[in-house]
């Protein structure tokens, strides 16, 4: 009988619409949209790195070709970017569109049973070279970057946990390439009260994102003043009600290396609001 009421109430709130729209905020999840679904997000993202500024709004569609595979497009648009000039000592600033990023989801692996939902999906895709090359600052590189990545979860009535690997893989351009870069992230979540769909969802997370990059290279020579790692944390939150979900979240870097003379992370955070039909 226990069984019984543990599948019954788990068919209900993930085959509702709010539940299926969590997952970490600062890297890549492995969550889908129904078939024939839109999901449309906004996020306005700032990072601080010493002197160097970047605030983005970031706006996301996703549409679900069947129930396993996904598509998204990503557009994010500089609000500012700040930077120093070490020649003149003078803030450069500057504002546009940024890469506009292509990503297909497939979903490999699913087990909805008993109060959980496991899945797995391989995530694809790519960037395009920015059009503001003319910036001073640049608002993000010139090369093409292809994205490939494995993301899992596991949501439960009160709990969820999440992981993904992800790869960026830069070419090269005008004898420019930056270096790849390979991130890691780790979720926990939890639940105050078990959800339902008329009230409000809330979840809180504590986020782990451990970011490896390559060197730059520059005419087959190593720039020495890039690369490194850095271990972001911090706690995200959301809320959700039907199929509007809220999102909020800060990251400090919990360990960092850098080479040469680079400066070093200081925080960043984001907040976005979900829509979904």
């Amino acid at each position: 009988m226990k069984k019984i009421f543990y599948l019954l109430l788990s068919v209900f709130l993930f085959c509702s619409k709010q539940l299926w729209a969590h997952e970490p905020l600062f890297g890549l999840g492995p969550e889908l949209i129904r078939t024939g679904g839109f999901a449309i997000e906004g996020e306005i993202e700032h990072e601080k790195r010493g002197y160097e500024k970047e605030t983005t709004v970031n706006y996301d569609i996703m549409y679900g070709v069947t129930e396993y595979l996904a598509i998204s497009a990503e557009i994010p648009f500089f609000i500012n970017k700040e930077d120093l000039d070490e020649q003149t000592n003078q803030i450069n600033k500057s504002a546009g569109l940024g890469k506009i990023e292509i990503r297909a989801k497939l979903r490999i692996y699913k087990d909805y049973l008993y109060g959980k939902r496991d899945q797995a999906v391989l995530i694809g895709g790519f960037r395009l070279p920015t059009v503001g090359l003319h910036k001073n600052p640049f608002l993000e590189n010139r090369l093409l970057d292809f994205i490939i990545a494995l993301a899992a979860g596991r949501e439960m009535l009160k709990n969820s946990y999440f992981g993904t690997v992800a790869y960026d893989i830069k070419t090269q351009a005008n004898g420019l390439q930056d270096g790849n870069e390979l991130t890691l992230t780790l979720a926990a979540g939890f639940r105050p009260e078990t959800a339902t769909y008329y009230n409000l969802d809330w979840l809180f997370f504590i986020e782990i994102d451990g970011v490896f990059t390559a060197k730059d290279r520059s005419a087959d020579q190593e720039d020495q003043d890039s690369g490194g790692y850095v271990f972001f944390i911090g706690p995200t939150i959301f809320a959700s009600k039907k199929n509007i979900l809220l999102k909020a979240g800060i990251q400090v870097p919990m360990i960092e290396h850098v080479n040469g003379q680079q400066v070093k992370h200081d925080l960043r955070f984001a907040v976005g609001l979900d829509l979904h039909f």
